[in-house]
């Protein structure tokens, strides 16, 4: 798996570095997180129940091990390796009591591997990270073609070029990224994965899966499968995955509609998926009492909130009207 310290390079490391800052570090050095459209964070269920404390390696205990903080911006890491902390500015305590996942531990299939998470604003600045990166990953549960351009953004270690020292460099759990061929869409009953030709290493676990060009988000990266001769792909865990939609979706409450003027398909329905274009469809779909969420942007529009309904803005400033 793309635990931390396992190499699951495609061939040849192709990675580069990478000042995306919608992606972050947890555990300095260990898995990465990533800034989604409904004022979330995901990771991979490994990175939220890691105990080996099963039979085997691997086996988590049903007890949550995430806490720490979430950093952004990440500095070099020293020559040899060693992790550098991000500035204090750009750290965010890891809300541990709403954390949602699912791990069944190592080597008991792919699709079942993910969690739903909140960080409290940063002690120095009073700022979220959604307020201070400026930016977010959008989500779909439509799928690329085969040799769809896939890309993933993360903190994996790195010790390559040779000459590295004490196993590691300066790169080593910072964030880079990489893009390769998407491979398929697998599916074992209610477990659902997709496969690419993409570089990764540990600290990976839980990177976006990037379709480029578009990119809107498809999934969590879990787990390597790629060889050293370029043969072989690596996985992670599908947004069509029910339970993991439901997780998303219902973080912030239930019977919450979403709304963003931009959004991927020509379907639309309200959910965190497939959400509204207009606050007006938005208003009309959501129940009386239930949430509205609505996504960072200008929404050039007026009307009538006519019945109870919480309002938020979970991911930036949303602006009405002229």
């Amino acid at each position: 798996t793309a635990e931390p310290g396992i190499r699951t390079l495609c061939g040849a490391d192709d990675r580069a570095p990478s000042t995306d800052g919608r992606v972050g570090r947890l555990f300095f050095g260990g898995c990465t997180a990533w800034l989604v459209s409904n004022g979330r964070l995901l990771t991979a269920g490994h990175c939220a129940d890691s105990d080996p404390d099963g039979t085997g390696p691997m086996v988590p205990d049903g007890v949550l091990d995430l806490a720490g903080v979430v950093e952004f911006n990440v500095p070099a890491s020293q020559a040899n390796g060693n992790t550098v902390a991000a500035n204090p500015d750009d750290q965010y305590p890891i809300n541990t009591t709403n954390v949602v996942w699912r791990f069944d531990g190592e080597g008991q299939g792919l699709g079942k591997d993910w969690a739903v998470f909140t960080v409290n604003p940063n002690a120095n600045t009073g700022l979220t990270p959604f307020q201070a990166q400026g930016a977010f990953f959008r989500m779909t549960n439509e799928n690329p073609v085969t040799n769809s351009v896939i890309r993933i953004t993360g903190m994996g270690s790195d010790s390559t070029p040779a000459g590295s020292t004490g196993g590691g460099n300066a790169q080593n759990f910072t964030n880079q990224t990489s893009f390769g061929p998407y491979v398929a869409e697998n599916s074992a009953g209610n477990d659902i994965w997709h496969s690419y030709i993409v570089d990764s290493t540990g600290g990976n676990s839980g990177s976006p899966i990037i379709w480029e060009g578009l990119d809107f988000t498809i999934g969590i990266h879990t787990n390597g499968g790629c060889n050293a001769d370029g043969s072989g792909a690596n996985n992670g865990t599908s947004f069509e995955v029910d339970a993991l939609e439901a997780a998303i979706a219902n973080h912030p409450g239930a019977n919450t509609i979403y709304v963003d003027k931009i959004r991927f398909g020509a379907a639309e329905n309200g959910t965190i998926f497939h959400p509204h274009d207009t606050i007006a469809e938005g208003v009309n779909t959501v129940p009386s009492g239930g949430n509205l969420s609505i996504v960072a942007g200008s929404y050039n529009e007026t009307g009538t909130f006519n019945k109870p309904m919480t309002i938020s803005a979970p991911a930036g400033t949303v602006i009405i009207g002229n």
